[in-house]
């Protein structure tokens, strides 16, 4: 008999005793966890908790202070991670059209090219198409609404092929109805197969989306 598929999402990293913190900063313990590969990870916490510094640790922006975090992708590689900070009113101002900051999210697979590739061009046409914003290509991005900003920026993280998104209070300042419109998105995204990990206070909302949990104190 034909052998069964093995349907096991598969771990994408897993911490162990791992710390997190800034350089010269307070040490934050963070439980022990595991990634899988289209998991819906939700981490809430107070103010200061460390929610913010853990998803920089995970994307590689921070060193951890302590412990592992043991990445184990796809055909032994590290996965590959999109990261959408905080908006700040410095990235709201972007001189630069909705299209051509979607297309920036493949900079990091450009190398030294001057140009975007063909392939480049229709996986960040496809991830607006799936975000529901190709009618918004060609305006301006300053000139987007906080819902339709926010559709941009996840656009342009998976305009490049991922396997984690890293997403840090992006239905903050949302209206109620954007929220859960973008909440609706992010489900999508996860059953596609792409960990999503999101940092939120709204506990109901983690609730409601979350394959699984993570509590910072």
């Amino acid at each position: 008999m034909p052998s069964t598929p093995d349907k096991t999402p598969k771990p994408l990293f897993e911490t162990h005793s791992l710390r997190v913190g800034y350089p010269g900063g307070r040490e934050i313990a963070v439980p022990d966890f595991t990634l899988c590969a289209g998991e819906f990870l939700c981490v809430f916490g107070a103010n200061g908790s460390g929610k913010t510094t853990l998803l920089k640790t995970i994307a590689g922006i921070l060193t951890p202070r302590g412990g592992d975090i043991l990445f184990a992708g796809a055909s032994g590689r590290r996965p590959s991670i999109g990261f959408l900070p905080q908006q700040g009113p410095t990235q709201r101002d972007v001189p630069a059209s909705a299209r051509e900051v979607v297309r920036s999210g493949c900079q990091s697979t450009r190398l030294l090219r001057p140009f975007y590739t063909a392939a480049e061009r229709r996986r960040a046409d496809r991830a607006m198409v799936r975000l529901g914003i190709a009618g918004l290509a060609s305006k301006p991005y300053h000139e987007l609404s906080g819902g339709q900003r926010q559709r941009v920026l996840i656009a342009r993280a998976l305009a490049a092929p991922r396997d984690i998104l890293l997403l840090d209070e992006p239905t903050a300042a949302l209206d109620t109805e954007t929220a859960a419109d973008l909440a609706k998105i992010l489900s999508a995204t996860a059953a596609s197969g792409i960990a999503v990990v999101m940092v939120t206070h709204d506990e109901t909302q983690a609730a409601a989306l979350a394959s699984s949990s993570l509590r910072l104190p």
